[in-house]
């Protein structure tokens, strides 16, 4: 399974050490409103069920220079393999 956004490239859902997959609110994507989970599937179904939120992806590249992982909102796809 992979969770990915498309913003002109994909970026993949990015996975933090031990603490897995985080999901941020829309309101604000602060360190106090994240949620965290093990597994990539759950944090899709968290997703599904919660549209508006977002996830931490993995750093792009943009015109050549290194980007930094960012919290995607829009343009989510979750592909089952």
């Amino acid at each position: 399974m992979q969770i990915y956004c498309h913003h002109g490239e994909v970026r993949q859902a990015l996975k933090v050490d031990k603490s897995g997959y985080r999901c941020y609110s829309p309101e604000d994507a602060e360190v106090s409103d994240v949620k965290k989970f093990r597994t990539i599937e759950a944090a899709a179904v968290f997703l599904i069920r919660n549209p508006d939120w977002g996830i931490l992806v993995e750093a792009g590249t943009t015109y050549g220079q290194f980007d930094k992982p960012v919290v995607a909102y829009h343009s989510l796809s979750i592909e089952l393999r």
